[in-house]
C-alpha cells in the first residue's frame, strides 16, 4: 500500500521502465514511489500527472498551470500558466477588431483580431462586449458578473445579487442594461452604468443558462434546464410566454435580427425556431448527434449557426431549415459559435482549449486562438482537475450520459 496522500487519490501510473509509480490526489500533490520497495521518493505539485515516454520527465496539471519536472532530482524545469483553458465562449467586438474568449478556468482573454495576439487576461468564465465595444461584461462562478473597461482592462463594477454561479451576461441593444443568468434559477436585469439591480425574472424551475434581448430591447428571452425558454417584458419583467417543445435542457435562446423569430438550442440534440410573437414552433434543425450548446443567427438573418458536443458547428438555412455545411476541426465539444458583426466570419469555442475562426461564406478554416500553442488536452478527464466539482443531480445526469468528461 502506498500511503501518504491526505485526500482522495485520483490516478496512479507506472514509469515506462516500470521502476516507479506516480500517484495524484485532491491534496494537490503528485507523489513518486519506488515500485519495488513501495517507498516515497518525492512529492511535487499537481492533481493529474504522467511520465514522459522516455521517463525523463513528469508532467503535472493543477489549478490553471502545467508543470514539467525532470526525474533525477524532480526539479521544476518548465511552467505554463493558463493550461486548463477549455473555452466556454468566444465573440467578436462590434467593430471586429478584437475577440474575447472565456474559459472554465475563470479567465477571459482579449485578443487582437488582426494579429491574433493576446492583449490581456481578466476574470470570468463567460464574456461579452457592450454594443459600443467600450466595455466587457464577464460572468463567474463566484456568483457575480463584472464590468471591465475594454481598452484599459480595468474593473469598473461588480453585479452582486445572485446566490449561485452566474452562467451568462449580455447587454441590451442600447447598452444601458445588462441581463445575467444563474444556477439560482433566475435571471436579473441591471443598470449598466450604476450597477444597480432593476429586477428579477422568476419563473424557471431549474438553472437559467442564457438570456438575450430582442433587437428593439423590449423583450428578453431566457433558456433553462427546465426544458423551456421564456419570453419576458424587458420593462415590467412580466412573463409573456413559454416556448415548450424541447425534451431536454435548453442551453441557449436568441432572437433573429428582425426580432420575429427565436432560435433555441437543446441537449435533445436539436435546435428549434419559434415565432417570437405567437410562441409557436416553426421548424427544427436536426443533424447533430450530441447536445446542441448554442444557436445564433447571422447578422442578415439568412443563416443559423449551431455548436454541439459532437465536436462540430453546423450552418443552416434560416428559412428552409436545411443543413448547409458542417464545420469539423475541433477535437472536443464545441460550446458556442457566433458570427462577426459584418457576417463575414464565424468564431467557435471548444473544450479542446481553442477558439477557431472560419470564413462564413466558404466555411473555410482560417485561424486558431490558443493560449498555449500545441497543447492538446483531448482525453484528459477535467473533472479531476476542477476544484469546484460539487455534483448536484443535474451534474450526475450529465456524468451518467458522458462518463464524467466535464
Amino acid at each position: 500500500t502506498l500511503e501518504g496522500h491526505t485526500d482522495w487519490v485520483n490516478s496512479a501510473s507506472y514509469s515506462p521502465d516500470g521502476k516507479r509509480i506516480v500517484t495524484t490526489s485532491d491534496d494537490n500533490t503528485a507523489k513518486i514511489w519506488d515500485a519495488e520497495r513501495f517507498e516515497l521518493l518525492e512529492t511535487i505539485e499537481g492533481v493529474f500527472a504522467a511520465f514522459s515516454p522516455d521517463g525523463r520527465h513528469v508532467v503535472t496539471v493543477g489549478g490553471a498551470s502545467i508543470k514539467i519536472y525532470e526525474t533525477e532530482k524532480y526539479s521544476l524545469v518548465e511552467k505554463a500558466d493558463g493550461a486548463y483553458n477549455a473555452i466556454n465562449a468566444a465573440d467578436f467586438s462590434p467593430d471586429g477588431k478584437r475577440i474575447v474568449t472565456a474559459s472554465y478556468d475563470e479567465s477571459a482573454k482579449i485578443w487582437d483580431a488582426e494579429r491574433f495576439e493576446l492583449l490581456e487576461t481578466i476574470e470570468g468564465e463567460f464574456a461579452a462586449f457592450s454594443p459600443d465595444g467600450k466595455r466587457i461584461v464577464t460572468a463567474s462562478g463566484d456568483d457575480t458578473a463584472k464590468i471591465w473597461d475594454a481598452e484599459r482592462f480595468e474593473l469598473l463594477g461588480t453585479l452582486e445579487g445572485h446566490t449561485d454561479w452566474v452562467n451568462s451576461a449580455s447587454y441590451s441593444p442600447d447598452g444601458k442594461r445588462i441581463v445575467t443568468t444563474s444556477r439560482d434559477d433566475t435571471a436579473k436585469v441591471w443598470d449598466a452604468e450604476r450597477f444597480e439591480l432593476l429586477g428579477t425574472l422568476e419563473g424557471h424551475t431549474k438553472r437559467v443558462m442564457s438570456a438575450s434581448y430582442s433587437p428593439d430591447g423590449k423583450r428578453i428571452v431566457t433558456a433553462s434546464r427546465d426544458d423551456t425558454a421564456k419570453v419576458w417584458d424587458a420593462e415590467s419583467f412580466e412573463l409573456l410566454g413559454t416556448l415548450e417543445g424541447h425534451t431536454d435542457w435548453v442551453n441557449s435562446a436568441s432572437y433573429s435580427p428582425d426580432g420575429k423569430r427565436i432560435v433555441t438550442a437543446s441537449y435533445d440534440k436539436t435546435a428549434k425556431v419559434w415565432d417570437a410573437e405567437r410562441f409557436e414552433l416553426l421548424g427544427m434543425l436536426e443533424g447533430h448527434t450530441l447536445w446542441v450548446n448554442s444557436a445564433s443567427y447571422s447578422p442578415d438573418g439568412k443563416r443559423i449557426v449551431t455548436a454541439s458536443n459532437d465536436e462540430s458547428a453546423k450552418v443552416w438555412d434560416a428559412e428552409s431549415f436545411e443543413l448547409l455545411d458542417s464545420i469539423e476541426e475541433h477535437g472536443d465539444w464545441v460550446n458556442s459559435a457566433r458570427y462577426s458583426a459584418d457576417g463575414s466570419l464565424i468564431i467557435t469555442a471548444s473544450d479542446d482549449g481553442s477558439a477557431k475562426i472560419w470564413d462564413a461564406i466558404t466555411d473555410e478554416f482560417l485561424r486558431t486562438l490558443t493560449y498555449i500553442p500545441g497543447m492538446n488536452f483531448v482525453g484528459v478527464d477535467f473533472t479531476a482537475l476542477d476544484p469546484r466539482s460539487e455534483f448536484d443531480e443535474e451534474d450526475k445526469k450529465l456524468i451518467r450520459r458522458y462518463g464524467g468528461k466535464k
